[in-house]
């Protein structure tokens, strides 16, 4: 059960080194001036806490946000946690049976090489039915983070994804695994699991290209280079996600020198229509092949979009175009939108 439903019931303490920022709740959202640098806090208990939890905190900044921690009234002793993991818990009251009741499932999108028009591999997109909502990757994750369950998460999705498209993924693609380096704190230990299920499925990790997400939340560069070295000793393969979508993202990849690389999907929405962005993405494409890595535009839903990444040069496409992530993988996913690219 989770700890919103059992620690929390009877209301929240709000604690901050901010002092004004707990007045500022109290004061239902209102400006006033800072008193002190004490350490402060503010309790909001009874049957409608959340509600007024709500109204309070409407009119906090982001910096006031993240300065303020929550903590349960009835165990001092419980460590506060931060109030955005705590608005996310509140928010996600759905995410234990999500884990416990074997509810995640694989979904399975196609990724096209552009110059012969075959598929070159299948990413592993993680989704759930609960009660007649389909919830996606993003609301998964961000439940994960907020609940301290993220290295649980993306264990339990790396393996899902294994177990999932052994006995179907065609010979000869490659199954991409999306995995947050923030939940692996020893390459060693934390992935042992996964060399596991390959073997146990005799599913050669040379058919997986792991996938960095979030890396710019990452900022270790050196640890992450460890696991990226990690996965290549079993022989797999690795990629960086969202390039162009931040500073850090040159950086590591001339740092990591990924076997592959994404196009973060906002530079390729619309490309066709916009020439300064067709610039940018050439000169992204060069810079990754002089490095000797392919690249993957991502996000693409139109042929013009298709056609247009192809001319500038990139090795691989992903999108709606191409093909929707689905439960099963069908040989030949994406061949008949394909064949419209080279027209």
């Amino acid at each position: 059960m989770s700890p919103v439903d059992t620690g929390w019931s009877e209301g929240v303490r709000l604690v901050s080194t901010r002092p004004h920022v707990v007045e500022r709740v109290a004061a239902g959202g209102e400006a006033i001036p800072e008193v002190s640098n004490r350490r402060r806090e503010f309790v909001i208990e009874g049957p409608d806490w959340r509600d007024r939890l709500e109204e309070s905190l409407a009119g906090l900044t982001f910096s006031e946000r993240s300065a303020a921690f929550a903590q349960p009234i009835d165990d001092p002793e419980a460590l506060p946690i931060s109030l955005d993991d705590f608005l996310g818990r509140l928010a996600t009251p759905w995410f234990d049976r999500v884990m416990n009741d074997g509810l995640l499932t694989p979904h399975f999108q196609p990724i096209v090489r552009l110059a012969d028009e075959r598929v070159y591999g299948r990413e592993a997109l993680i989704r759930a039915d609960l009660d007649g909502r389909r919830l996606n990757g993003g609301e998964l994750v961000d439940a994960a983070r907020s609940h301290g369950e993220i290295f649980a998460f993306d264990q339990r999705c790396r393996t899902a994804a294994i177990e999932t498209a052994a006995p179907m993924l065609p010979d000869g693609e490659t199954l991409f695994i999306n995995f947050n380096p923030s939940a692996i704190y020893d390459p060693d230990i934390c992935l042992r699991t996964t060399w596991a299920v390959a073997r146990r499925h005799d599913f050669s990790l040379s058919r997986v290209c792991f996938e960095v997400v979030e890396s710019e939340r990452f900022p270790d560069i050196e640890f992450l280079r460890r696991i990226l070295d990690r996965y290549r000793a079993e022989g797999a393969r690795v990629a960086l996600d969202d390039l162009g979508a931040g500073h850090t993202s040159l950086n590591y990849l001339r740092e990591l020198r990924p076997d592959i690389v994404k196009l973060d999907r906002a530079l390729v929405a619309g490309i066709d229509a916009d020439e300064s962005r067709q610039r940018l993405v050439a000169a992204l494409i060069d810079y990754s092949h002089d490095l000797g890595i392919d690249v993957v535009a991502e996000g693409i839903e139109t042929v013009e979009e298709a056609r247009l990444v192809r001319s500038l040069g990139a090795d691989l496409g992903q999108g709606w175009f191409f093909g929707r992530p689905e439960p099963r993988i069908g040989a030949g996913t994406g061949a008949p939108a394909l064949a419209t690219v080279r027209a």
